[in-house]
C-alpha cells in the first residue's frame, strides 16, 4: 500500500517535533497547534499552507493535543492526496485519536520512551467490588493532595505617609510573586497527577499481558480511550472504573 504520510505515536510531542525537524531548512517545514487542538479553521489554514506553490519539498506537521473530527474530515482529501512535494507528519499519544480513515492512509511509526512500570497494586486474580472501591478512593486521595496548594498571606505595616506607598508596594508584589508560586505548584502537581494516572492504566495493560489475560480490540481500545481522558485532564476513578470492572468480568468468566 502506499502511504501519503505518517503518524508518529509518542510520549513526547514536543521532542517528537524536535526531531521531525532535524536536517530541515526552517522554510522546509510548519508545525501546527502543536500546544492547541486542531479545529476547523486550522484545518483550512493546512491546506492552504499545502497548496502553496513549491519547488523543494516541505513537511506539514500536524501535533495538536486534540483533534476535532470535523477538522480531521476537512484534512481527508489532502491527506489522501497531498499536492507535490508535500510530506504530512500527525504527532499524536493516541492512535484512537485520529479518524480510521486518516490512521489508513499513513504509515504508523512508534516513538514511545522505554520505562520501567510498577507493578499494577492490586492482584488481579483475587479482585472484587469491595478491592476496586478502596483502590479508586486511595488513588482518588493522592490526587487531590498533589493538586493542593498553599497560599502565603502577606501581612505589612507601615508608620508615616511615605512608608505606607513603599509598604504596600512591596505587599502586592509579594502577593503576586506567591500567586505565581501557587500557580506554577498547582500546574506541576496536575501534570505529575496526570502522569501517575496514565502510568496506572499502562501498568493495568502489563499486568494482563503478565498474566496471559487477552484482550479482545474492543477491549484494547478501552485503554487507548483511557489515555485520552487521561490527557484531557478527567479524573483518575472515571477512568480507572470501566477498565477495572472489565478486568473484574474477565477474570470471573476465566475462573
Amino acid at each position: 500500500m502506499n502511504y501519503t504520510g505518517r503518524i508518529i505515536l509518542t510520549d513526547d510531542i514536543s521532542e517528537a517535533i524536535a526531531k521531525t525537524k532535524q536536517g530541515l531548512a526552517a522554510s522546509d517545514f510548519r508545525v501546527f497547534n502543536e500546544n492547541d487542538p486542531l479545529k476547523i479553521k486550522d484545518a483550512r489554514e493546512i491546506i492552504r499552507q499545502a497548496h502553496l506553490t513549491s519547488e523543494s519539498k516541505k513537511t506539514i506537521i500536524i501535533a495538536a493535543q486534540a483533534f476535532g473530527e470535523d477538522a480531521q474530515s476537512a484534512l481527508l482529501k489532502v491527506l489522501e492526496e497531498p499536492p507535490n512535494n508535500i510530506e504530512f507528519v500527525i504527532i499524536t499519544k493516541n492512535k484512537n485519536a485520529l479518524l480510521p480513515t486518516i490512521r489508513s492512509r499513513m504509515m504508523i511509526e512508534l516513538d514511545r520512551k522505554e520505562k520501567t512500570l510498577a507493578d499494577f497494586e492490586l492482584d488481579l486474580y483475587k479482585i472484587d467490588l469491595e478491592k476496586i472501591t478502596h483502590f479508586l478512593k486511595a488513588n482518588t486521595s493522592k490526587a487531590s493532595n498533589n493538586d493542593g496548594s498553599n497560599n502565603d498571606d502577606t501581612d505589612t505595616s507601615s508608620t508615616n505617609a511615605n512608608d505606607t506607598k513603599d509598604s504596600t508596594t512591596k505587599a502586592n508584589s509579594a502577593k503576586d510573586n506567591s500567586s505565581a508560586k501557587a500557580s506554577s505548584t498547582k500546574t506541576n502537581s496536575t501534570k505529575d497527577s496526570r502522569i501517575k494516572a496514565r502510568e496506572l492504566v499502562q501498568s493495568l495493560l502489563f499486568a494482563l499481558h503478565k498474566l496471559n489475560i487477552k484482550l479482545e480490540e474492543d477491549e484494547l481500545d478501552m485503554f487507548d480511550e483511557a489515555i485520552v481522558e487521561v490527557d484531557n485532564y478527567r479524573k483518575i476513578q472515571h477512568t480507572l472504573l470501566p477498565l477495572l470492572l472489565m478486568v473484574h468480568n474477565k477474570i470471573r468468566v476465566k475462573q
